[in-house]
């Protein structure tokens, strides 16, 4: 069903304490949130459902990292364009569902399963682009300092590496909140309040969140035949950003009930 709803009706859907969960994440602050309500004030006037963006989002994040695998050039920028455009449709679903009250737990799950399956495959697929695409960056570094070629396939490790601990972060993520929301303690508001005091915290916000910097870095990346060091730098962020989150976290909950 069409309806029509002007952008400033559709911002103020945005609810508050979302607004305060997003905030150290500058790239969806200033770039992505404010694009989805013009992308929704379109899908609304279309008709479509946010379930449907869901599913739109979904096959665009699949084809993406589909192309992103393949090693060719002109494929590669697609498919990271596409992504790009997934972590938009991230937004507008929940904007879509929210202005016309359809949000619902089979909503919520695929969303869920939307974000987790293509944080699973992204970089498992960089890897793999790294590993065909013609030019090697560190390989032709390597060679010039050690007379010396890389092999290629560290990146298929490299990329599922990091696709690992991405998943990882947010699985332990969102086991925390589940465990600590049932409690009425202030833990949730501390853990994510550290986030605003420390600044390597508000940039491990932005380099370890799918719709944070990840992919519009990623899109320079290969637009600059960068792609294999921008795994190798992944690898070490994500592994990195699960470690310290997952510390933090458990300080916090301990010195809560320890």
């Amino acid at each position: 069903m069409k309806q029509h709803f002007s952008i400033s009706a559709i911002r103020s859907t945005f609810p508050q304490q979302k607004r305060a969960f997003e905030e150290p994440n500058l790239w969806a602050r200033y770039v992505l949130r404010p694009m989805s309500h013009y992308a929704a004030w379109l899908f609304l006037r279309l008709g479509i459902s946010a379930n449907q963006v869901t599913y739109m989002g979904i096959a665009m994040g699949c084809v993406g990292c589909t192309l992103l695998a393949s090693g060719s050039y002109s494929y590669m920028i697609i498919g990271v364009l596409l992504l790009n455009l997934w972590t938009l449709l991230e937004y507008v679903d929940g904007t879509v569902a929210r202005c016309t009250n359809t949000s619902s737990l089979y909503g919520e799950f695929i969303d869920d399963l939307n974000g987790y399956l293509i944080s699973g495959l992204c970089f498992i697929a960089a890897g793999m682009g790294a590993y065909s695409y013609s030019y090697c960056y560190l390989s032709s570094l390597n060679q010039w300092w050690l007379a010396s070629n890389i092999d290629r396939s560290i990146f298929l490790l490299l990329g599922g590496w990091a696709s690992c601990f991405l998943v990882l972060s947010r699985l332990v993520g969102a086991r925390f909140t589940l465990v600590f929301s049932k409690d009425q303690s202030d833990i949730l508001g501390k853990t994510r309040s550290a986030a605003f005091r420390r600044p390597y915290l508000i940039a491990w916000a932005n380099l370890n969140n799918p719709t944070g910097a990840i992919f519009p870095l990623m899109l320079l990346a290969v637009g600059f035949g960068l792609l294999d060091v921008f795994v190798l730098l992944w690898a070490l962020i994500t592994t990195t950003a699960f470690i310290a989150s997952a510390v933090i976290m458990m300080r916090n909950a301990r010195s809560t009930y320890g």
